[in-house]
């Protein structure tokens, strides 16, 4: 590596250079504010007769440089030089110094020659070179608004509207100074991708994405660089979308490694450890990423009706609704395997997918994580390994079998029970209530979007309802907190039946029952002439029946559970982000940076973490309660829903939205302390990583 003192003149203005933007870059995304900026400095120095300095530029000699053209490969600075670039064109075409103008394009745009690999200086990514080399050339009639088009403009506004010195702004630019960094690097690509990663440290952080491609594009190749990037990358970013790649890699490597969950911020990392323990090259993993991302879509919320097959594609959307992201690894490397040899049992196994995550939810109160990773972890490994083919009876023999309590298929009877008494959320009722209607029903089936879930006593409980009841108030509130989401209350319209019904008494709501296309809304009326709670508790024994009919049975468990053969914790000091068991382990004392404060039950650590964290940053922490990101995953209470809240609040101002609210010392503000162990640290640790402290400052005492 060599770095020198330079100006832009001497990096940019000599003859026969060519700088590449190489393809695993990202596009120009410099915006009107950063032009703005740098035209501010400019003008600045400009009339202070003062030098500019523009930081570092990084990059390497590629392998094409030779005896006429240098051309060089830019790891550092690619959106400062460029937009560096646009404003000398609008010099260039703004001015009327003649001279002016041919110093510009001779120094510093083109090199004179007709080879048009190298004609144009700056060569940017495949998505904005045509737009640039048309700029740099003036053949703007018919570009679109892209960012360059937009910032070239801005800066021939700027030149238009201000008394500019053309040619004392141009010299201001060409003695601005910048850090001219060769990292010589030759074929030593680990040397280039860790100054990716340790630019993304200190600048603009690049997304999981970003840091993949460029390790899987990283070349002293350009040639091979534009091949892999345009037979592989393009087609994966134009399968999945960029915001998605993180989380397909993530089930990608689920399903190559060992690992049974990967965090997004871990996933690179896990991914660099892939590739160098798999013994394959760049582009053969590339290969493996686009044949898994054609499959990959198919499994993306809102986009399940890419896959042609529609069976498949409703019951992906179903498991998505249910937000059941931990069953995708297992479901992709499925589709990988059979879609395009066995659709009809691949149909079979998705369904039974679907239904296992519809009775798994509604029993466990299932949010992600935990048990089920296990469990579907070890489908997945036993399906790389081939002791579990991929048919339907294979399949549901191991979900019927899993190796924990935990992760087990629940059984008819379970599954009954739990409904009688379940309290549903919106999504779950849909779920569950189109599968009980389409039961033995081969009417075209509605689509999620278009289904409105109708409370029968409304969410508004007014006095007339009150009366039509016969309860006094007391009693009232109390029956409808109790059954307002229960199974036996709720049924389904079109969004414009609901919108007319609204809180109605059900003697009127009945007229519209009867003509609703959903039979089993139209079957209140012909069964109940009034709603009571004797109705809607027979009702909800009814359709808890039908569900169980309804949805896909576990077999008879033949294997017996594993024992959990961890101990119990040992006792002593653990940093908070350390992983242990926190099960049948006590607190005896909290330490934050080296001072110990009192501690003594696990409900209280998020009340202590509360008070470090309201001290150091009150503003911060207010924000966090404000945006309620200390919450739950999901809420049935309907007061959270009338406050808009979309997940139950572990720390909140009011005391009314929480189960056991206890004040936080100092603060006017209440934690939820009627919380497991396991969830104290892990609110905790949230709280922590959200208010930006470092975990390593708190350590826990326990015994």
């Amino acid at each position: 590596m060599r770095a020198k003192e330079a100006t832009i003149k001497d990096f940019l203005g000599g003859l026969d250079k060519m700088f590449l933007i190489p393809p695993f870059q990202r596009n120009y995304v410099w915006d009107k504010k950063n032009c703005q900026e740098l035209w501010d400095d400019f003008e600045r120095c400009s009339q202070n007769d003062a030098a500019h300095y523009l930081g570092n530029i990084i990059y390497y000699p590629s392998e094409n440089s030779g005896a006429q053209f240098t051309e060089l490969i830019l790891v550092d600075g690619q959106q400062r030089l460029t937009t560096i670039l646009l404003l000398l064109v609008a010099i260039r075409d703004q001015t009327q110094d003649q001279q002016l103008k041919e110093d510009i394009d001779n120094k510093y745009l083109k090199n004179a020659t007709k080879n048009q690999r190298y004609r144009i200086k700056l060569k940017s990514v495949v998505s904005d070179n045509d737009d640039f080399q048309k700029i740099v050339d003036g053949d703007t009639k018919n570009l679109k608004n892209s960012l360059l088009f937009t910032n070239y403009n801005y800066f021939l506004q700027q030149l238009s509207k201000n008394n500019i010195d053309h040619q004392r702004l141009f010299e201001t630019i060409a003695k601005s100074e910048i850090v001219d960094v060769n990292l010589q690097a030759n074929n030593n690509l680990e040397l280039i991708q860790t100054v990716f990663e340790k630019i993304n440290s200190t600048g603009q952080p690049l997304t999981p994405a970003d840091l993949i491609r460029n390790y899987l594009l990283s070349s002293n190749s350009p040639s091979k660089q534009k091949e892999l990037y345009l037979n592989y990358w393009v087609k994966i970013e134009k399968n999945l979308e960029i915001d998605n790649i993180p989380d397909f890699v993530s089930d990608y490597l689920l399903i190559k490694t060992t690992n049974q969950s990967i965090a997004i911020k871990d996933v690179y990392d896990k991914f660099k450890v892939y590739c160098s323990s798999s013994n394959l090259s760049n582009e053969q993993i590339l290969s493996d990423l686009l044949d898994y991302s054609e499959y990959y879509v198919f499994l993306i919320s809102g986009k399940e009706d890419k896959c042609p097959n529609k069976k498949i594609a409703t019951n992906i959307k179903e498991i998505n609704i249910l937000k059941a992201a931990d069953i995708l690894p297992a479901l992709l490397l499925l589709l990988y395997k059979m879609y395009d040899n066995d659709q009809p049992e691949l149909e079979k196994i998705i369904s039974l997918f679907s239904d296992f995550v519809l009775r798994y939810r509604l029993v466990r109160d299932y949010t992600g994580g935990g048990a089920l990773q296990g469990a579907i972890k070890q489908i997945i490994n036993k399906l790389n390994d081939e002791t579990v083919e991929c048919k339907y009876d294979d399949i549901l023999f191991e979900l019927s079998n899993s190796s924990t309590k935990d992760g087990e298929f629940p059984t008819d009877e379970r599954f009954y029970e739990i409904l009688k008494t379940k309290v549903f959320d919106t999504n779950e009722a849909k779920v569950l209530l189109s599968r009980i209607e389409y039961h033995n029903n081969k009417d075209i089936k509605i689509p999620y979007e278009k289904l409105t879930l109708e409370h029968i006593m409304p969410q508004t409980f007014t006095p007339l309802w009150r009366k039509y009841l016969g309860l006094n108030e007391h009693e009232a509130l109390n029956f409808h907190s109790e059954y307002l989401w229960t199974l036996g209350n709720l049924t389904l319209l079109s969004g414009q039946w609901n919108s007319s019904l609204s809180n109605r008494l059900y003697d009127e709501k009945k007229k519209s029952y009867i003509q609703n296309q959903f039979k089993i809304t139209r079957n209140i009326v012909s069964t109940y002439d009034r709603w009571s709670k004797e109705n809607i508790i027979h009702r909800t024994d009814a359709l808890a029946k039908t569900a169980v009919k309804a949805t896909i049975s576990p077999t008879q468990r033949v294997r017996l559970y594993k024992k959990d053969l961890k101990k119990k914790t040992a006792s002593g000091q653990y940093f908070i982000s350390d992983d242990f068991k926190t099960e049948k382990t006590k607190i005896k004392a909290l330490y934050y940076k080296g001072n110990i404060i009192e501690c003594n039950a696990w409900y209280d650590l998020l009340g202590k973490i509360c008070v470090i964290a309201y001290n150091e940053n009150p503003e911060k922490f207010e924000n966090i309660v404000e945006r309620n990101i200390i919450a739950k995953n999901s809420t049935n209470q309907p007061l959270l829903k009338e406050l808009g809240l979309e997940n139950d609040p572990i720390i909140s101002k009011r005391q009314d939205v929480l189960n056991k609210p206890k004040p936080i010392e100092g603060t006017i503000y209440y934690h939820e302390s009627n919380i497991s162990s396991l969830y104290s640290k892990i609110h905790s640790l949230r709280l922590i990583n959200e208010m930006g402290l470092d975990e390593l400052d708190f350590v826990i005492d326990i015994v």
